[in-house]
């Protein structure tokens, strides 16, 4: 009776064993192709898409999906849609989003609120943006923000309050940021670097802000 229990016992682990191989083999089946497909649609729409820090193009390389390397995608000159931000959470490595002068007012903010990898998020002199649809991103893990010569000023700041892991923020060339700014930025308490440059700051907002935020480092026009 016992070996007949130990043997059943065997039985039942190698039937576990192979019904978790089999639904990992699923899993990837079906999540593999469909960010492969992603990858190609968006490659053909102009779009660079590359994982880890290797320049090479996933499509090349799939076991990255399987490795879980982190991929990103950088978007020059582009009119955004919002079969475009479809295609950009398929990818489920999707670590790092960059748009640069191009039109994002077709995106959908509502699908990037589920990339849940997503932690370096960039703006390069982007038209059709509004920072108001970035608190759909407080789930996301962000750490590195950029809005770089995007026509930000000061009450826009409030938007980023729900970005809890946020450490690094650059607000270079946006000139409607005042040292009226400092009132929401004091507040960011995971925040550790920040730019300033070529904004409407001054050196002595800068120090008053220094005063209550000694942790942060700042970099400025002024330093």
């Amino acid at each position: 009776m016992s070996n007949e229990k130990e043997s059943n016992k065997s039985l039942f682990k190698w039937v576990l064993i192979g019904v978790i191989i089999l639904s990992g083999i699923m899993l990837l089946y079906v999540t593999i192709p469909n960010d492969i497909r992603a990858a190609r649609q968006l490659h053909s729409r102009g779009f660079e898409i590359e994982y880890s820090k290797h320049n090479d193009t996933i499509w090349q390389h799939p076991a990255c999906f399987l490795w879980g390397h982190p991929v990103s995608v950088r978007v020059d000159d582009h009119n955004m849609t919002q079969d475009d931000s479809r295609l950009i959470c398929q990818l489920s490595g999707l670590e790092t989003l960059g748009f640069s002068s191009s039109d994002i007012s077709g995106l959908n903010w509502d699908e990037f609120g589920h990339c849940r990898k997503l932690d370096n998020l960039g703006f390069h002199d982007v038209t059709g943006f509004s920072i108001s649809e970035i608190q759909k991103l407080a789930a996301c893990p962000i750490t590195f923000l950029q809005f770089y010569n995007v026509q930000l000023k000061d009450s826009d700041l409030e938007n980023i309050m729900g970005l809890k892991q946020l450490e690094y923020l650059d607000l270079h060339e946006n000139i409607g940021i005042t040292d009226a700014s400092f009132e929401y930025l004091e507040k960011i308490a995971s925040l550790e670097i920040l730019y300033l440059v070529d904004t409407s700051v001054t050196e002595e907002g800068i120090k008053e802000f220094k005063k209550k935020r000694p942790d942060v480092k700042v970099y400025s026009d002024f330093e």
